[in-house]
């Protein structure tokens, strides 16, 4: 999902809306939570979903090329998939509790 194994080749424009639309949709809930004042004002939307993207598909990609029959709790990285959050959290929130 998140690779290209082929080089030139792109996904058709249906393939790729569910991840376009989802991308929308947590991106809302970003705009939202900075709002509502849980999220640090100098820091743009695009920046916060690029990076949980980044550390959610980073989990992922790990998890499923490395360790694709072990649960999430046992996987090497995924297993400190609460901490990656925690992380995210303290560094983009305003310390408000939500």
């Amino acid at each position: 999902m998140f690779w290209r194994p082929v080089p030139s080749r792109e996904p058709s424009p249906e393939a790729f809306e569910p991840a376009v639309a989802t991308m929308s949709t947590f991106m809302d809930g970003l705009a939202r939570a900075n709002d509502r004042g849980d999220l640090r004002t100098d820091v743009p939307i695009e920046e916060l979903t690029q990076v949980w993207s980044a550390l959610v598909t980073g989990v992922i990609s790990q998890q499923l090329s490395n360790e694709p029959g072990v649960s999430l709790e046992e996987g090497r990285v995924s297993r400190y998939l609460d901490s990656f959050v925690d992380m995210f959290i303290n560094f983009y929130s305003t310390g408000r509790t939500p």
